[in-house]
């Protein structure tokens, strides 16, 4: 069951880098192995995903994918090693960072938010989206806007805000393909990484009903993750060209 749900949270999550490149403008393609995007993807969205654990039929697909992205976009390449079992180094890459998969079961309760004046709701209009890309990462979000407005109008993509005094003070991104939630993206403005990821799972929890949840995460997140009843699936591996 667990390589079914790790299987399912790579599929989710490619899904989801495909969305927000689709709403963009410029898709990637799924193939037997893996997701490609031979265009320049906005920032922390990668190139190339493995779909399944390395194979021969694997590592051949993904030389030829990794050859055809570079003459594409050259040194800005980027790959998502979901399951931290492929040697890029010779081809050239080096890790930019490690992290784990996460998945909480769809029969634990939502843990109860613990700040007070906090409202959690679902993004639902474009000066929405503005506020909640600014709180996320104005720095960031000046260079590239990344998440397009009709990202808004899928209905299987939800952008989550904790409101407070009429701020948002922390938020994320839940998806549904797969037959689960991803969660991505749970950022807090007060250091109160709890607070966020507390209300973050309980809109994921009512919005997609019977659904695991799952995502990736690392250090602080990934401890605060496990803290409210998500365990690990096993660990990734995201490289980028040397040169980058």
């Amino acid at each position: 069951m667990q390589d079914e749900l790790l299987l399912a949270a790579v599929r989710n999550n490619a899904g989801w880098c495909d969305a927000v490149c689709r709403a963009r403008g410029v898709p990637g393609r799924f193939t037997d192995h893996l997701w490609i995007n031979e265009h320049a993807t906005p920032p922390y969205y990668p190139n190339i995903i493995t779909l399944l654990p390395a194979s021969d039929g694997l590592l051949r697909e993904l030389d030829d994918a990794m050859a055809s992205v570079h003459d594409a976009v050259g040194d800005k390449l980027s790959i998502k090693d979901s399951f931290a079992d492929v040697d890029l180094a010779t081809h050239g890459c080096r890790v930019l960072f490690d992290a784990q998969w996460i998945a909480r079961a769809d029969t634990l309760a939502a843990p109860a938010t613990v700040v007070s004046g906090v409202a959690w709701s679902i993004v639902r209009e474009a000066a929405g989206l503005e506020a909640w890309k600014n709180a996320w990462d104005a720095e960031i979000v000046a260079a590239d806007p990344i998440f397009a407005p009709s990202l808004l109008h899928d209905a299987d993509i939800a952008f989550v805000a904790g409101h407070r005094r009429g701020a948002i003070v922390g938020g994320g991104i839940a998806n549904k393909s797969a037959g689960v939630v991803g969660l991505s993206n749970v950022f807090a403005s007060a250091n109160d990484r709890r607070e966020a990821w507390a209300g973050c799972i309980a809109i994921a929890t009512a919005w997609a009903p019977g659904m695991p949840i799952v995502g990736y995460e690392s250090g602080v997140d990934l401890a605060t993750a496990l803290e409210l009843g998500f365990a690990a699936l096993g660990p990734l591996r995201v490289w980028v060209a040397s040169g980058r």
